[in-house]
């Protein structure tokens, strides 16, 4: 209950503005328009939460690590991919 206020907060007070959110709990940034992961200070992916859960990289891997993201068929990950016009590779 308390994440979700917060969270409702947050949304309140971005809303119509440019803002930077340096989160270690990803849900915290789950709306976010765009995501950069840094490693060693260097950007390391970079997109909106589906875009980096879609890739399978580092992010996918803390998401699913914070229980973000569940298991997927493969096919059905593909088709969800093709619908919103996302390409792997």
């Amino acid at each position: 209950a308390t994440e979700v206020k917060l969270q409702k907060a947050l949304d309140e007070v971005m809303k119509g503005r440019t803002t930077f959110v340096i989160a270690h709990r990803l849900a915290t940034i789950r709306n976010a328009d765009r995501i950069l992961v840094f490693e060693q200070g260097r950007v390391i992916e970079m997109g909106s939460f589906e875009e980096l859960v879609a890739k399978g990289g580092r992010f996918e891997a803390l998401a699913r690590a914070q229980y973000l993201v569940t298991d997927k068929p493969a096919e059905a990950r593909e088709s969800s991919l093709a619908t919103k016009g996302i390409v792997e590779g």
